[in-house]
């Protein structure tokens, strides 16, 4: 799918026979083990300030190039502050692992297969075989999935593997490709950190294509870990130093003056902007709030042996959208050959970005009609703002008289986001 981003749109439609059509102002250039192992690392060392009071879900921890080839594998429960091990992974592991939009952990290991981690189970299941360039030993890899699509990049290549659920392809990156990477859950765009610099660019599976590039400069270390979406953002730091967010349409680069402790870090990213920093080689475990700045000491973590280059990622359930559709300015009765005006906004609640793919009126009342609004690609809202129109409704003449339902709903992927409606009555002069 393309994606836009959408200040506006605008409608007028006759009530029973209508057509409303959204405007684009920008484009946008998304085998099991057995028995659970309950032998918590309970880190509560002095200097832990967790949990942290906006946490939530879990954080998953595993290794990611050790030359011991651990399979080890841990859960970091936000609101409680504890480390716990889980069942291991099936192989030892040199990908990102990574979370889809259900909440479902994934891992990409060595024999080049993919399996999905059961939290229930505390076990691991094969879910298909991943690019033939993921078997053996290799650097660590950026590993995405989001809406049925798979992507796999080898750390200092330039060669990018991706699967839409009809089998592995490649096309060839803009720049050379770093391990750090990040998905935006609203578009599914995928945001890959340059290989030894802070620059990144996005690629967009669904269209094979590479809506933004920001070359931004900046010496990093082979490998460093570190690439975090949030809120318009990308998130990123060298081997060591001070976070720097990058606006990820324009490229304009902010210095947040925060310097975590953890150096050659591994990350994960929570939808309220909680940004995990895990050292390498050493327990130093902390949270970058986005929102407002603060940097948070935690537990300290687990320490995987063999000079393991860690991976994380954090999941708490299905991501959910902030979408709400809200009516407004909204009249009690309108007159036969009259005018019906309203104002209709999709607002997003939610600190990342949200979109919908569909919009329709649906009119309930002596005459039926469902009115297809908009029918097309991503509609992308930024989070915390909200698009909008004053739509118009012409009521013909002949219309039947008596009480109506106007509904207008939207929808991602054929599923509802969220609807809102109101009465009114069609009358005579």
């Amino acid at each position: 799918m393309s994606h836009q981003h959408i200040r506006s749109f605008a409608c007028g439609a006759n009530l029973l026979a209508a057509a409303c059509f959204l405007v684009s102002t920008q484009a946008l250039a998304a085998t099991s083990e057995g028995a659970r192992r309950l032998a918590p690392e309970v880190a509560s060392h002095a200097g832990s300030e967790g949990p942290h009071a906006l946490a939530t879900g879990k954080v998953y921890l595993s290794d990611s190039n050790s030359y011991t080839n651990p399979t080890e594998f841990w859960e970091y429960d936000c609101a409680t502050d504890i480390w716990t091990q889980r069942a291991s992974m099936p192989g030892s592991n040199t990908t990102q692992i990574a979370t889809d939009e259900a909440g479902v952990v994934h891992a990409l290991l060595e024999d080049g297969k993919i399996y999905a981690y059961d939290a229930t189970g505390n076990s691991w299941s094969y879910v298909m075989d991943g690019p033939a360039a993921s078997v053996g030993r290799n650097n660590i890899a950026v590993f995405s999935v989001h809406g049925g699509s798979w992507v796999w990049a080898k750390d200092g290549g330039t060669t990018l593997y991706y699967n839409n659920g009809s089998g592995w392809f490649s096309t060839a990156a803009p720049t050379s490709i770093s391990c750090g990477s990040s998905v935006n859950r609203a578009t599914g765009i995928v945001y890959v950190r340059t290989y030894g610099e802070l620059g990144f660019f996005g690629f967009d599976p669904s269209t094979v294509s590479f809506p933004v590039t920001c070359s931004v400069g900046g010496s990093v270390g082979e490998n460093s870990r570190v690439g975090a979406y949030w809120g318009g953002s990308f998130f990123t730091k060298e081997w060591s130093g001070p976070i720097m967010e990058y606006d990820v349409a324009t490229c304009a680069a902010t210095a947040t003056g925060v310097t975590p402790a953890s150096v050659h870090a591994s990350n994960a990213v929570d939808p309220a902007g909680l940004i995990y920093y895990k050292d390498w080689g050493n327990t130093t475990f902390e949270a970058y709030a986005a929102a407002g700045g603060a940097l948070s000491v935690l537990a300290g973590a687990p320490v995987i042996a063999g000079n393991a280059h860690e991976t994380m990622t954090w999941t708490g359930g299905a991501f959910v959208g902030g979408l709400e559709v809200q009516l407004s300015n909204t009249p009690g009765e309108v007159p036969l050959g009259g005018v019906l005006t309203f104002r209709a906004d999709a607002v997003n609640t939610g600190a990342d970005d949200a979109a919908f793919d569909q919009a329709d009126m649906i009119i309930t009342g002596p005459a039926l009609k469902t009115v297809p609004l908009y029918s097309g690609a991503d509609i992308v809202v930024p989070g915390g703002s909200s698009l909008g129109t004053d739509v118009s409704l012409n009521v013909p003449g002949s219309a039947p008289l008596g009480a109506y339902n106007v509904e207008v709903a939207i929808y991602d992927d054929g599923t509802l986001i969220d609807s809102d409606d109101f009465d009114v009555d069609v009358v005579t002069d």
